[in-house]
């Protein structure tokens, strides 16, 4: 028989890998959550863009004459529309 003089201790250890091995894991889905949020973002931004250049396409294809004059305004429309994208993701 192995004399319990010997294990002394040996469950302490037990817990503290496991509680290594815990941190360990967490950190890593910490991790995972930042990058899946930065990918989120950067989807969203991707989205938003899409959506301006859909509607600034649909503007283009609206002025088959090419009436530069409003052409002119549409794009200031359009430059608006882009600006204040820009301001609300730089907030």
């Amino acid at each position: 028989m192995i004399n319990s003089h010997y294990q002394k201790g040996v469950g302490l250890m037990e817990v503290l890998v496991a509680m290594l091995i815990l941190a360990i894991a967490i950190l890593g889905y910490a991790a995972l959550q930042v990058r899946a949020t930065t990918a989120t973002e950067e989807s969203m931004k991707r989205s938003d863009a899409l959506i301006i250049l859909n509607g600034l396409a649909e503007k283009i294809r609206l002025n088959p004459n090419g009436d530069y004059k409003q052409y002119q305004r549409i794009c200031l429309i359009v430059a608006m529309d882009v600006m204040q994208t820009i301001k609300l993701y730089m907030i």
